[in-house]
């Protein structure tokens, strides 16, 4: 089971106040990120995909074809002078326009800056299905539906993920302390121990976006 990241996943970082001893929310990376992703959509969705893996609705007209940019190893200048310049202008692909005379210079920032935020929450949904593959999928199932192949000898019977309105902080809470430290089924064991923190929030980025797709 592969769960895409969809546009609007990239925009579940925390809320920031702007109270006057702040900095203005339009100042903060997280502004940034969501103006970014408007961009994003706007002029790089059609090809490179909502889910920054090069699988846009048009990435078949093009050979070679779209950059998946959350495999992407190269680095934030590199993607700035192809966003200016073009493919072709450094040796790439003819299809990848120059965007230097359309794009402003904060836009191209906040571009860049959305790419790097979603290519990394896209690598820790991808770790985290690993886990939740290793740990979880035997009750919760392959669909997280809570029809695991174990899921009929419990009553309860595990939770389904995908419908559950449980927010992230009661996920990790019972990911780590297990279900009868919560009042909750005792068959759902305690991780805590046993999972560091990475996998955790990888683990719980994979649950907020199976979560997300199922709304």
């Amino acid at each position: 089971m592969r769960y895409q990241i969809a546009l609007a996943l990239s925009l579940l970082w925390p809320a920031m106040s702007a109270n006057a001893d702040e900095v203005p929310y339009k100042e903060t990376n997280s502004a940034s990120v969501a103006r970014g992703a408007t961009v994003y959509g706007s002029y790089c969705a059609l090809c490179h995909g909502s889910a920054l893996d090069g699988k846009g609705r048009a990435a078949r007209l093009y050979s070679p074809p779209p950059a998946n940019l959350v495999a992407s190893e190269k680095n934030r200048e590199y993607k700035e002078l192809i966003v200016r310049r073009g493919g072709a202008a450094i040796g790439r692909s003819e299809f990848m326009p120059p965007w230097d005379e359309e794009l402003t210079d904060e836009q191209i920032t906040d571009l860049l800056n959305y790419v790097e935020t979603a290519s990394l929450r896209a690598e820790s949904v991808t770790q985290g299905e690993t886990v939740y593959n290793t740990y979880c999928t035997l009750c919760h199932g392959p669909e997280a539906d809570g029809k695991g192949r174990a899921a009929k000898m419990y009553t309860p019977a595990p939770a389904n993920l995908v419908t559950s309105d449980k927010n992230r902080e009661y996920k990790e809470l019972i990911v780590r302390r297990g279900g009868a430290a919560l009042g909750r089924s005792e068959f759902m064991p305690p991780w805590g121990e046993e999972l560091s923190d990475s996998q955790i929030g990888n683990l719980l980025d994979y649950l907020d976006a199976i979560a997300a797709e199922g709304d």
